[in-house]
């Protein structure tokens, strides 16, 4: 199976930004699991949302901090996509 390319617009609240860079880095190992942080509270629950269907091309996504996870909000219906 090929991963098809989802082009999305995707607004990281300035809050939700820093709770990324709060869980992701540590004294001791500084800013390298940072990547792997990103990958699971972002990249993995945007591909769950665009393989269940919940997001299309051209879609606005705001992630915000909720409590103590990351909310995701479609702000925006698909628009025509030129690529």
């Amino acid at each position: 199976m090929k991963c098809a390319r989802v082009p999305l617009l995707i607004k990281v609240t300035r809050e939700a930004k820093q709770w990324i860079v709060d869980c992701g880095t540590s004294p001791q190992f500084g800013a390298r699991p940072l990547r792997r942080e990103m990958e699971g509270q972002l990249v993995d629950p945007l591909s769950c949302m665009i393989a269940s269907g919940a997001l299309e091309a051209g879609d606005v996504v705001e992630v915000s901090l909720e409590g103590e996870d990351l909310g995701f909000h479609r702000l925006r219906a698909p628009a025509t996509i030129h690529v």
